[in-house]
């Protein structure tokens, strides 16, 4: 029995893993053919709406997709340097999974973007020093979400 319990929680650490890895590589690809497809790296948009329309297109370009957004905040800390690292942060509940829980996410803003899903995402929105702009995001982020082809 003990042997079980250590092979699930395993098996549960490396998937979540796994899943992050796949979406910071994905984003960070996506990124990539953004440039090279010649729009500029960086938005000139303001933040809060620079992430929404990161996430949204994020979510819709790849799997999991989510069928809801929930908890949704953008918020910031500060660099060493002394700039403001902004972050979206929430949950989505991935669609046509029977039996699907909730996983976090989270939409950082670098040169471009980077998106993060599971307890790697998490571990993004739980920083101590996170100063949370807005609360409940989610209907925006589900708005944009659905509004793309």
């Amino acid at each position: 029995m003990r042997h079980s319990v250590v092979l699930l929680t395993t098996i549960v650490v490396v998937v979540s893993c796994g899943i992050s890895r796949v979406a910071r590589a994905q984003s960070q690809a996506g990124a990539d053919q953004k440039i090279a497809s010649g729009e500029q790296k960086t938005s000139t948009k303001p933040p809060l709406e620079y992430l929404l329309d990161s996430a949204a297109a994020d979510f819709h370009s790849h799997p999991p997709h989510p069928a809801r957004f929930r908890h949704v905040r953008f918020g910031y800390r500060i660099g060493s340097d002394g700039t403001k690292q902004y972050r979206l942060c929430g949950e989505f509940l991935p669609e046509n999974k029977g039996n699907a829980k909730w996983l976090s996410f989270a939409t950082l803003r670098t040169s471009g973007y980077e998106q993060y899903l599971g307890e790697h995402g998490l571990s993004f929105c739980k920083e101590s020093k996170i100063i949370w702009d807005k609360d409940d995001l989610s209907s925006s982020l589900q708005s944009r979400f659905d509004a793309m082809p």
